[in-house]
């Protein structure tokens, strides 16, 4: 089964942030643009098989959210966190795997209330 895949607000605004460092940082609106659609692209695996990530719940030894768990999916070297309901998967970040995405955990709960997951049955 095919779910719809849905990026919530903060995920977009990384995408845009990985894209600006990379055009900024590089001099190369080029591989900016490569580097954000190789995420994406990878990204829609997801959509048929969404259990391919890694816990992030077992990973840390505790529930994010108490309806559904937290996924991370290694992309070369970025990190999408997502969770998945019965139809959708939503896309709560993307970060590069060198930063401290412990720190964004807290959050991650957040966003999961924020998005339409929980009103999800």
């Amino acid at each position: 089964m095919e779910r719809e895949l849905k990026y919530i607000r903060e995920a977009t605004q990384d995408l845009d942030n990985i894209h600006d460092y990379i055009a900024e940082n590089f001099y190369s609106e080029g591989i900016a643009k490569a580097t954000v659609s190789k995420i994406v692209t990878g990204i829609k695996i997801l959509k048929t098989s969404p259990g391919v990530g890694v816990s992030l719940d077992r990973k840390i030894g505790r529930k994010i959210n108490p309806k559904y768990e937290v996924k991370m999916l290694i992309l070369d070297q970025y990190l999408a966190f997502y969770t998945v309901t019965d139809d959708r998967v939503f896309v709560l970040r993307i970060l590069n795997a060198k930063q401290d995405y412990m720190r964004f955990l807290n959050n991650f709960s957040a966003l999961t209330k924020k998005t339409r997951v929980n009103e999800e049955d």
